[in-house]
């Protein structure tokens, strides 16, 4: 597949190596999914300690957003020995890293309260999720261009919450260009949306979870 990619696509994404892009695409992909399916059910697989004892539930949802950040950081290793085999080296803005990780998790953090809330009522409402998830990385330019998108579908692009994080990403983690600052008041402006959005409706909705769970 990534043969059948790279041939394709390598056209496309002058002046860096395709597998460096791929792989930065779908490792920060990566992380968001398995960080809100994570802090989803973090909270549901808590039930039995948050009905003994008084625990903020939000702590285990940003206890495994910080979880997933972590494998994400181990997960950045091999990028960095592909982008030293391939030539592209460790730019000194790969140190600003951190940034986009921090908003991501705050981001995800959001999102698995949203989730956690309506499995209690919804179980399968996961496997809703997940469908969703994977539209979301689909829409994500990961493995293609964004250029190659047509113009009248490029807003589906636009949209993404996930494209200004990688915008983010790629320019610090190898590209060693700071992106405009659009992109990274869209990253910030979905973060503390998600964050101030699920954190409320799951406070509203927390004296029901309580019983149901």
């Amino acid at each position: 597949m990534f043969l059948v990619f790279s041939r394709v696509f390598r056209l496309a994404t002058p002046g860096q190596p395709y597998v460096v892009y791929l792989l930065s695409g779908v490792l920060l992909v990566s992380f968001f999914s398995q960080g809100v399916t994570q802090c989803a059910f973090s909270i549901i697989g808590s039930s039995g300690v948050l009905k003994k004892l008084y625990v903020p539930p939000e702590l285990f949802s940003l206890s495994a957003g910080l979880a997933a950040a972590i494998t994400f950081g181990i997960s950045l290793i091999p990028l960095l020995i592909v982008q030293l085999v391939v030539g592209v080296g460790v730019p000194w803005t790969f140190m600003l890293t951190p940034i986009p990780i921090v908003f991501m998790v705050i981001f995800i953090t959001g999102i698995g309260l949203l989730v956690a809330a309506a499995a209690v009522y919804f179980y399968d409402i996961f496997e809703i999720a997940n469908v969703a998830l994977q539209l979301i990385a689909y829409l994500t330019p990961t493995f293609y261009p964004a250029s190659i998108v047509p113009v009248h579908l490029r807003w589906a692009v636009d949209i993404n919450p996930l494209f200004s994080f990688l915008q983010v990403f790629r320019g610090l983690a190898y590209q060693q260009h700071i992106v405009s600052w659009h992109w990274y008041a869209g990253m910030g402006a979905y973060s503390l949306a998600a964050l101030l959005v699920g954190t409320r409706l799951f406070r509203r909705s927390w004296k029901n979870l309580v019983v149901l769970l």
